[in-house]
């Protein structure tokens, strides 16, 4: 009788076999990525009445791969885009309303809206 220590490691080897095999003949699939990030301005009825908040919190994009960051108010009153450091502002954005920067060094760039101090965002940029 074989341990399941034996059963995992031929189930491992046989998964590798096929791996490589399917990268050899190109029948693998790749998926594209968008070359945009996105946050959500949530609507506070969507998640808790009176809570405000960008989803997601915290992102992490590629320069030259999805280093435009698109920001979409999906809230029924006005919210901003701020960063800490004077980077990006977006200025007030109305309900529905969508935002966008493209970030060109690697770096952590915090943010914040300026009508809701409460509400904070962080995207980090990676070299490619």
């Amino acid at each position: 009788m074989w341990s399941a220590v034996t059963i995992a490691a031929i189930i491992l080897a046989i998964a590798a076999v096929a791996i490589d095999v399917s990268m050899r003949t190109g029948s693998h699939t790749t998926s594209t990525q968008s070359p945009y990030a996105f946050v959500t301005i949530v609507n506070s009825t969507q998640s808790n009445p009176g809570v405000f908040a960008f989803v997601p919190s915290t992102i992490i994009v590629v320069l030259g791969v999805n280093n435009t960051v698109i920001w979409k108010n999906n809230d029924t009153i006005y919210h901003t885009v701020t960063s800490y450091n004077g980077t990006f502002d977006s200025g007030l954005l109305a309900g529905g309303a969508s935002w966008n920067f493209t970030f060109t060094k690697p770096g952590t760039y915090p943010y914040h809206c300026k009508l809701h101090l409460f509400m904070t965002g962080s995207v980090i940029v990676v070299s490619g």
